[in-house]
């Protein structure tokens, strides 16, 4: 096997450290040239025969020059998760995919299922998922992004979860119907033992027809279908069966807000279709605290609340944050994908008590809010933003929110530099 790796972040990483330890002839290649932690010999120089394949890191984009040049050798090109496919052979993988809640859902499923075994949280969390086959887990939760999924085969997880689908990295995808076809590959190769978990809340997965036997759905409210919901105050399970079983009660759940109500309903499907006992399911879910960068608590200073959702990635996650509070001051923007930030503005308009924007989204949201009478102040980074929102905060009794609805490539590496740096500026406060 003579593989070329594209791309030499976490996922390029991870496969090339597998390649090597499994004596698999390996090629790296880079576009920025980033060959820090590799052996020299194992650059590409550009010979292409021989190549059985090309494994390509999620942000290489469909255009990219290297992508075509593969495609006009008609040379395949797939994910990380297909290609640990080939040698990780057990059915106990949970896929998750979605345009929000995969994170809190995949750590939620890996806390529950290492109670019962060895679990890893792999794929679009951090953590590529080469890095943990020779582990020998048990169970493997797989947060799986569009970008991975859009270069899928014969992947296949024996539990797969589509939390929502909603209008996101078209800058990648270029449209949305592209978008939402990479994301329903996750259940493409599921079979009649399997499981298919969809978020009913979202118009559009719950019209999905995907033929699978096992479907469960998830729904703060009632739709009559197989799955969870709530009523009176309960998370309710009706079972295939159309038996109807009280689960545990909604205020037990100790992450707060409708959205992560129906993140651990996700998790406690996702567990017990791995025949997980619903005792230890619900024992979990009452003491789990969250995930960090999702609407995450981090000081009140001088009467003024700050929170980090450095996670809200896109408008849809931010309308999420701005929902669990009275009133925000909102740092918002960030790396431009192609989203529409109108309906985000309008429909919370009541909520916002200003806006601090920065970013290459600026003008655009700028735009926008101006339109709407909301009021807005552009600044140039995160020190300023934070110094800003606070003076604005203690004037209007709001608190501040960090919650972009953009990706951070413009300013930071990720969303998680993002979010650190904005939590460390708000623990330096000082009166």
């Amino acid at each position: 096997m003579k593989i070329l790796i594209i791309g030499t972040g976490t996922t390029g990483k991870s496969v090339y450290n597998y390649a090597k330890k499994h004596e698999i002839d390996a090629f790296i290649l880079d576009e920025r040239e980033n060959y820090d932690g590799f052996e020299r010999e194992d650059i590409f120089n550009g010979d292409f025969s021989g190549i059985d394949f090309a494994v390509k890191s999620p942000g290489i984009k469909p255009e990219s020059k290297i992508i075509k040049k593969l495609e006009d050798k008609n040379i395949k090109i797939i994910s990380d998760i297909e290609f640990a496919s080939y040698f990780y052979k057990t059915k106990d993988i949970v896929a998750i995919t979605g345009t929000n809640g995969k994170t809190t859902i995949t750590t939620l499923v890996n806390e529950i299922l290492n109670k019962v075994g060895k679990s890893y949280a792999v794929g679009n969390i951090g953590v590529g998922v080469m890095d943990v086959i020779d582990y020998d887990p048990k169970f493997i939760v797989c947060e799986a992004s569009s970008f991975q999924l859009a270069y899928i085969d014969k992947f296949h997880p024996h539990v797969a979860v589509i939390t929502n689908i909603t209008s996101d990295h078209l800058d990648w995808h270029k449209t949305v119907e592209n978008y939402r076809k990479a994301k329903e590959n996750i259940y493409k190769n599921l079979e009649e033992d399997d499981y298919l978990i969809l978020g009913a809340s979202c118009d559009y997965v719950k019209t999905i027809n995907a033929g699978v036997k096992n479907t469960y759905y998830y729904s703060y409210d009632d739709l009559g279908r197989p799955g969870l919901f709530t009523k009176d105050g309960e998370i309710i399970f009706r079972h295939f069966d159309g038996t109807l079983e009280n689960i545990m009660k909604v205020s037990d759940v100790f992450i707060k807000g409708r959205h992560n109500i129906e993140n651990a309903m996700a998790a406690i499907l996702s567990a017990y279709s791995l025949g997980v006992d619903l005792e230890i399911i619900v024992d979990t879910i009452k003491n789990f605290k969250g995930v960090e960068h999702r609407i995450e608590f981090v000081r009140t200073f001088n009467g003024i609340s700050y929170y980090n959702d450095s996670k809200g990635t896109n408008p849809d996650s931010t309308d999420v944050a701005l929902k669990a509070f009275e009133k925000s001051v909102l740092i918002i923007g960030g790396y431009d994908k192609g989203s529409d930030f109108k309906k985000l503005l309008e429909d919370n308009k009541d909520k916002i008590t200003s806006l601090v924007v920065m970013g290459a989204t600026s003008e655009l949201i700028i735009n926008e809010a101006t339109e709407l009478g909301i009021e807005t102040t552009r600044v140039k980074d995160m020190e300023e933003a934070v110094s800003v929102a606070t003076t604005i905060a203690r004037e209007n009794n709001s608190v501040v929110l960090l919650s972009p609805a953009c990706a951070s490539w413009d300013m930071y590496p990720n969303y998680e530099v993002r979010g650190r740096h904005f939590k460390e500026i708000v623990m330096g406060l000082e009166r």
